[in-house]
């Protein structure tokens, strides 16, 4: 793959938008990054099902009293480091 490759950028709200995100994770490119934000933190842990890199918005763990159950696998980040995510990637696809 080139650099050039697209590096999608995957912003999962919910439950259901990663239920409707895995469909399709055979299909991504493996530049895709996938960002567990809101209700959807709860799910950061089915991540490590996939190859992709993985993050989840700190804050949302901490107002809904969850942690990363694999560290190693699903980094935490701050609204800051999901600003700077986001002028690095493109296309960001919201799944809800």
């Amino acid at each position: 793959m080139t650099d050039d490759a697209p590096s999608p950028l995957h912003l999962v709200f919910s439950p259901t938008g990663f239920d409707a995100l895995r469909g399709t994770l055979t299909d991504l490119n493996s530049n895709a990054v996938i960002v567990f934000l809101n209700d959807a933190v709860s799910m950061h842990h089915r991540a490590a099902d996939t190859s992709l890199v993985s993050y989840v918005l700190e804050e949302d763990l901490i107002i809904r009293g969850l942690s990363v159950r694999r560290p190693d696998e699903v980094r935490r980040l701050t609204m800051a480091d999901l600003v700077e995510l986001t002028t690095r990637h493109q296309p960001i696809v919201s799944w809800r």
